[in-house]
């Protein structure tokens, strides 16, 4: 899943191989595989997601376990700060918030005064509980 401002151009953003009219999203969500540790990918976004040949500003990792929990990893390309969560059960409830900073959402975009994107974890954690979520039934 992915975010692209309306209005972004290519300049400023890289355009997306093999289409060089539509420019690479800012902000990319992924959901880890099933081996894939939250390490893992916070390497992959940094080794691939935020290569030089994107201009993806902001990853969010998510990272479900078997044991019905799950963590989530925030990476920002320009400081490589990465905000990681306590494990979260799915199947409680949580107050958690997650801002998503304005500024790297609609990067290369002029917009004056906007408001960080809030994110509310318990929507996710609901989405994540309900049938057909992403989580597997065995």
């Amino acid at each position: 899943m992915s975010f692209t401002p309306k209005s972004l151009s290519t300049p400023p953003a890289r355009a997306m191989i093999h289409n060089e009219e539509k420019p690479f999203p800012t902000f990319v969500v992924q959901f880890a595989y099933r081996h894939q540790s939250p390490v893992d990918l916070r390497k992959e976004a940094i080794d691939h997601i935020f290569s030089k040949n994107t201009s993806i500003q902001l990853f969010l990792g998510i990272k479900v376990y078997d044991d019905h929990n799950f963590e989530y990893i925030l990476l920002r390309r320009d400081i490589y700060h990465w905000q990681r969560a306590s494990t979260i059960e799915i199947n409680g409830s949580t107050n958690q918030i997650l801002a998503l900073p304005a500024e790297l959402l609609l990067w290369g975009v002029e917009t004056p005064d906007v408001k960080d994107c809030i994110l509310d974890l318990e929507n996710l954690r609901y989405i994540l509980s309900g049938p057909g979520s992403v989580k597997r039934r065995y």
